[in-house]
């Protein structure tokens, strides 16, 4: 049983590698010190970090907020994601698109170096732009307030209206993840400050 275990563990690193032997023997490393370096609360050795910050960086703006764009939805898929724009980073293999057109990460890692490696401003635009895009109200939501900071009336109502959307639909989730940013993104002089806090608790 744990020759098994150790054979799917070398598949795994190996595949999360893609072809990249650094990558690789920094993963095996991850995984001798501190164990799966699949999950989301693993450690990532600054040597990967440092090795994905590279290719990201050697990608063009628009690949790059895609992968912003593709790493802050639960679910990414093409579309609304643009797989076009995606090309640069299969081709680094940072990503892949399924036959379905999932959006997948090469390595769940991935997806949380990117988010360190682009720059704040970078990762504003990339949520406005996705925001101004989104036809969703529950996607428009979510991505300007990941685009903005602070309080805001005319945010905070764009994300109350894409919880009313998602308690309309039954996604629990995303409406009341939507219900608390409005509240918090109210103006405390604002008459609608409690009504959203209000609905932010039920």
């Amino acid at each position: 049983h744990g020759i098994a275990s150790t054979s799917e563990a070398s598949r795994r690193i190996i595949a999360a590698a893609v072809g990249n032997a650094f990558v690789a023997l920094e993963f095996a490393r991850e995984t001798q010190n501190h164990g799966d370096p699949c999950g989301d609360r693993a450690v990532i050795p600054d040597d990967v970090r440092e090795v994905v910050a590279a290719r990201i960086a050697t990608l063009p703006e628009s690949a790059r907020a895609t992968l912003v764009i593709a790493a802050a939805e639960p679910e990414p898929r093409c579309p609304p994601i643009d797989a076009r724009a995606l090309t640069p980073a299969i081709v680094a293999g940072i990503v892949c698109i399924t036959p379905h057109g999932h959006v997948v990460f090469e390595h769940p890692l991935y997806r949380r170096v990117i988010a360190e490696a682009i720059g704040p401003r970078e990762r504003s635009r990339a949520h406005r732009g996705a925001a101004a895009n989104a036809s969703d109200p529950v996607r428009r939501a979510r991505h300007l307030a990941r685009a903005t900071e602070g309080e805001s009336e005319w945010v905070a109502d764009v994300l109350s209206s894409g919880a009313q959307v998602g308690w309309a639909r039954g996604d629990w989730d995303s409406a009341i993840e939507l219900a608390d940013l409005a509240w918090r993104r109210t103006p405390a002089r604002s008459d609608e400050r409690i009504r959203r806090g209000v609905m932010a608790c039920t």
